[in-house]
């Protein structure tokens, strides 16, 4: 009888035993059939190590898991999700950006929704990753997703990771009863299994950091569409007032006869905000 090989011996990290066969099984009845995996990975920043963890499942996934398939914006996730091949892992890092429960009603959210309900039959391993369970979409959180790996640290060092898995059923549960309290004590795992700082062969952690770090000194990136729109509804109003000559009182008329309602006084507040934005863009202190 062929002895099994450990996870160290195959992918050069530690996982533990029982989590590394359920990934060898979970594969291949994923690429034997039309199903994917999506899974979700929570942490507290800066001390679980969700990330770490994250990589270490999607290259035990998919040997060819590569930093190009780590997302930190809904439209690089989009992408991902419609461009790659069959068997392949994607890692939507900070996915709160893009598939939170407070912005389950934009559209950017509903878009990420659909495509996620479309793509079962391409056969993908996807990660999802944020600070809390408790702030993803509900869709995404209850019923589409497969698992929950939720990261900690030992109270006595914060080198010292483990994780617990939730399953379909008790991240369901976890979710409808924790969610008030964001508590993780229902239902209870007493089962835990520890992991490494330790990146897989495919990830370069200077890399990985650089990239994490241009996409969030991107302004734009994940901006909601409303969030646009009220910028230019502001400017909009800033131009009308300072350049047309129009009062407040007056636009709040004109609006008013289109079906629109905006108080004067409210009209005023806009255009001081633009107004203060704008001369702290030139340096001057108001």
């Amino acid at each position: 009888m062929t002895q099994e090989k450990s996870s160290t011996e195959e992918l050069g990290y530690y996982i533990s035993s029982p989590i590394y066969k359920q990934i060898i099984r979970g594969r291949k009845q994923v690429l034997e059939s039309d199903l994917d995996r999506v899974f979700c990975v929570d942490g507290r920043e800066g001390f679980g190590g969700k990330s770490t963890l994250t990589f270490q499942l999607a290259y035990a996934y998919d040997k060819t898991f590569s930093l190009s398939r780590i997302c930190f914006s809904s439209k690089d996730f989009a992408n991902a999700l419609r461009n790659s091949k069959k068997g392949q892992a994607i890692v939507f890092d900070e996915s709160f950006r893009g598939l939170s429960s407070k912005g389950s009603i934009s559209k950017e959210n509903k878009k990420l929704v659909q495509l996620l309900m479309e793509c079962r039959q391409r056969n993908l391993f996807i990660f999802i990753v944020l600070p809390s369970f408790f702030l993803l979409e509900k869709y995404v959180a209850i019923f589409r997703s497969q698992a929950l790996f939720h990261c900690y640290c030992s109270k006595k060092s914060i080198k010292r990771r483990y994780f617990k898995t939730y399953n379909y059923n008790n991240k369901k549960i976890l979710y409808i009863f924790g969610k008030p309290m964001m508590s993780y004590y229902k239902p209870k795992i007493e089962k835990n299994h520890r992991f490494y700082a330790k990146f897989p062969p495919t990830i370069n952690r200077e890399a990985y950091k650089a990239k994490k770090k241009a996409a969030f000194q991107d302004k734009d990136i994940d901006e909601p569409e409303e969030h646009k729109f009220k910028v230019q509804r502001d400017k909009l109003l800033h131009i009308i007032c300072t350049k047309q000559g129009l009062s407040y009182p007056d636009i709040a008329k004109c609006l008013k006869e289109e079906g629109e309602s905006l108080t004067s006084s409210l009209i005023g507040k806009i255009v001081r905000t633009v107004t203060k934005n704008k001369e702290k863009k030139k340096g001057i202190i108001i």
